[in-house]
């Protein structure tokens, strides 16, 4: 299921998860009720490594926001808006593709 969210294959989902998971990222767990299903829950390094990534986009976006008029904030929210309906039908063609 997260490989096919993030469009990339198996292999480069374990190698990646196994990188974090040997840095203390993340752990994983296999399902009680499923075997076949492997649950992955993020460590305390993770959570932090999250939120460090989450306050650099806010900080990213005030700087942003702070620099820009309220017209110009009008057309870049368009223009973000438009860039990310683009993104979604790019990736639903792409998968779509694929198969």
């Amino acid at each position: 299921v997260v490989a096919k969210r993030l469009n990339i294959t198996v292999g480069s989902l374990t190698t990646s998860m196994n990188s974090l998971v040997n840095k203390g990222y993340v752990a994983r767990a296999r399902s009680e009720k499923d075997r076949r299903v492997v649950n992955v829950y993020l460590l305390e390094k993770g959570i932090a490594a999250y939120k460090h990534h989450e306050e650099f986009h806010e900080k990213m976006l005030d700087a942003i926001m702070e620099t820009l008029s309220p017209e110009e904030l009008v057309v870049w929210a368009k223009s973000c808006d438009r860039l990310t309906q683009f993104l979604k039908s790019y990736d639903k063609s792409h998968i779509k593709k694929a198969k």
